[in-house]
């Protein structure tokens, strides 16, 4: 038995490290920006960024393009919760008009990119007839969204904020796994999808119409 003791021992801690758990590995995260363009319903200017002065609020009429760059390759989605109260799929699902307008469609397959202009270079997005709040969304993940997840199951309602100041803007980000302490009605409305996607950033800001002089 003194001879078999060595090797127990030495079986056992074979055993031992083969069953304890593997560490994790750390996935870097996501940067980047979301970076929405507006201009008037004349289009006499280009696109200026949202965050400019005079860019808000938006008018009927108008319209907005949205560039998105990362840091690295990674799947890239894109939402607009527009003042109508609808919530409509931008990137992947439409490339120059909103042919797709159900969120619960499944995306179509893309490849991993580092960045995106939606819609297409040369076209736009133009906004309603309603005023309110309109909210771009960025959601970006590592892997592309499996088939099982439906985004309209998670964006159940538009976001209700409400901003005292037409000129103002509301930015969030949150990237897992720090999550987010705001307790805004724009992080509330964010918080189902922030388990599934890597980095999510929204924008949002007024649509007014035009007061007649």
């Amino acid at each position: 038995m003194g001879r078999l003791f060595p090797a127990i021992l030495f079986a056992a801690a074979l055993g031992g490290f083969s069953c304890s758990p593997k560490p994790k590995t750390t996935t870097k995260p996501v940067a980047g920006s979301l970076n929405v363009l507006v201009r008037p319903p004349d289009r006499m200017i280009e696109p200026i960024p949202v965050s400019d002065p005079g860019a808000l609020p938006v008018q009927s009429g108008g319209a907005m393009t949205i560039d998105v760059e990362l840091d690295e390759p990674a799947f890239i989605y894109l939402v607009w919760a527009n003042s109508a109260g609808e919530i409509l799929p931008l990137y992947p699902w439409n490339n120059e008009t909103l042919d797709v307008k159900d969120i619960s469609q499944p995306p179509p397959v893309r490849r991993g990119t580092k960045r995106i202009f939606s819609p297409l270079l040369g076209r736009s997005w133009a906004f309603g007839n309603r005023s309110g709040i309109e909210t771009i969304i960025l959601l970006v993940r590592h892997t592309a969204l499996p088939e099982n997840l439906q985004l309209a199951t998670l964006l159940n309602s538009p976001p209700t904020s409400k901003l005292d100041d037409p000129t103002d803007l509301i930015k969030l980000r949150i990237q897992n796994p720090d999550g987010t302490k705001d307790n805004s009605a724009l992080a509330a409305f964010l918080e189902p999808l922030s388990k599934h996607f890597d980095l999510i950033e929204a924008v949002q800001f007024t649509h007014a119409d035009k007061k007649s002089d």
